[in-house]
């Protein structure tokens, strides 16, 4: 009987341990955007980086309905018409508003709505543009959770960095195909845009594109920078 009620007490101490573990992870899902546990984000990997439209892969996945890229084959006939502006560039992200505008020193030059992220929260503060891809590929979420994601051929993405989210993070302004919800969040941490406006912008945001489906910013074609701020909806 004894050695019974020893027993007893340990299992109850495990089960009281067991509760506090099943708590604090509860806790930590609740109290975060989507925990790495259960969340993957697109990485991405310059060197991997084509730029071309896959004409073999062109059928995605968002929201579990499926969507096709077919038709957001992006061109090269604008990629040096608009030149080397003699004013800085810069670009404002309001979260708060869903709202983009570029500016031309103190002139604004567009202003484009927005979607920014839903399952994981757009990051604010000041970045570059790195690269720019006429296309690119983007995947992440988590199928349990209803937040899978699989984008071929994602059209115009600009990729943003700085020292606290580096190149291999993926987050980027980028057009959308695959939904027209904009001005609110639905994104998973990019900031999507019309094909139309993103495409507008490709073209003027630095780096300057030459005739590569690749462009990186250099010290001789720096990128853009990019202030994002608010707090979304």
């Amino acid at each position: 009987m004894k050695r019974y009620g020893v027993l007893r007490t340990v299992n109850k101490e495990l089960i009281y341990v067991f509760s506090i573990f099943v708590f604090f992870i509860c806790g930590f899902i609740i109290t975060t955007d989507l925990p790495i546990l259960l969340y993957s984000q697109n990485q991405v990997d310059p060197r991997s980086l084509t730029g071309l439209f896959d004409t073999r892969n062109i059928e995605g996945v968002f929201y579990g309905a499926r969507i096709s890229s077919q038709g957001v084959n992006g061109t090269l006939l604008a990629y040096n018409v608009l030149g080397k502006s003699q004013q800085a560039k810069h670009i404002e992200v309001d979260l708060t508003n869903q709202q983009l505008s570029a500016f031309e020193g103190t002139e604004k030059v567009f202003s484009f709505p927005i979607s920014s992220g839903r399952w994981r929260r757009t990051p604010v503060g000041r970045f570059t543009i790195w690269g720019k891809l006429r296309h690119a590929h983007m995947s992440g979420g988590n199928m349990y959770l209803g937040t899978y994601y699989y984008l071929p051929n994602v059209p115009y993405a600009m990729y943003l960095s700085n020292d606290s989210y580096p190149v291999s993070s993926g987050y980027s302004i980028n057009g959308a195909y695959w939904h027209k919800e904009f001005g609110r969040p639905i994104s998973h941490g990019s900031i999507d845009l019309p094909v139309e406006d993103a495409e507008k912008l490709f073209y003027w945001i630095d780096p300057i594109v030459d005739n590569r489906p690749l462009t990186q910013a250099t010290p001789q074609n720096p990128g853009t920078a990019v202030v994002i701020y608010g707090t979304a909806p």
